[in-house]
């Protein structure tokens, strides 16, 4: 159930700030609903502001709606949109369920190309490549990625200490009906889920600067957790 909601919350970049000619996705809010086991579970909602200095800010608010489960998670990546894409600054994760609480701080330090982890009372350092994102960042990086025409749909998250790759590929085109109206969507799998046995699914809309429309977790065929677009508002 808790990594159900967690799901929303996976080249060399320059220092310039995005030119004229490159893509940026618009500043927006986004409601989506979330089922475990087609069960209705919670929301998460995204938020992403731009400025024209090239400066974003990314948010990801997950609430349940379970009485029984008294789930929130609060996530935010600030950085700048670099000729490339986003280069984060700082990404903080906040958790409650329950008495249970945890709070995850990331610092990168692109001078020195080291991203400093805080999670609670333990510290952790990464050397990070050039292309280095966060857990939230990531998401905003394909979208850039996908607008730009940018490939491979590589990313390299901070993780504490270790640096995961998530590597995507498009593999379909589906038009889905949502409380918005029919959506045209572009299909794109996590290509090494090796690393568990779990397959994630992204459902993207081109008409809408790539954003995500449609998650699926599928686990041994069967739909683990979905979650779907149900408000967009573009500000």
């Amino acid at each position: 159930m808790k990594r159900a909601l967690i799901l929303l919350i996976a080249f060399s970049f320059s220092t310039l700030v995005v030119t004229a000619q490159a893509k940026i996705p618009k500043s927006y809010q986004a409601i989506y609903t979330v089922k475990y086991h087609d069960i209705p579970a919670g929301t998460v909602t995204h938020i992403l502001t731009t400025d024209k200095s090239g400066h974003y800010k990314f948010d990801a608010l997950t609430r349940s709606t379970l009485l029984f489960l008294h789930l929130h998670i609060d996530e935010q990546s600030t950085g700048k949109l670099t000729s490339q894409g986003p280069r984060p600054d700082k990404y903080v994760y906040r958790y409650h369920f329950f008495n249970n609480k945890k709070l995850i701080n990331i610092n990168f330090d692109w001078k020195n190309h080291i991203a400093s982890s805080q999670k609670d009372e333990r510290h952790y350092e990464a050397k990070i490549p050039t292309n280095a994102q966060d857990k939230l960042s990531y998401q905003l990086a394909m979208r850039y990625y996908l607008l730009n025409k940018i490939h491979p749909l590589t990313y390299h998250l901070v993780n504490r200490g270790n640096i995961d790759i998530y590597q995507f590929k498009q593999v379909g085109q589906e038009t889905l009906d949502t409380p918005i109206g029919k959506i045209k969507t572009i299909k794109i799998r996590r290509i090494n889920d090796d690393q568990d046995d779990d397959i994630f699914e992204f459902w993207t809309a081109p008409q809408y600067d790539y954003l995500l429309i449609q998650l699926k977790e599928i686990n041994n065929g069967e739909v683990v957790a979905e979650a779907h677009l149900y408000k967009l508002t573009f500000t």
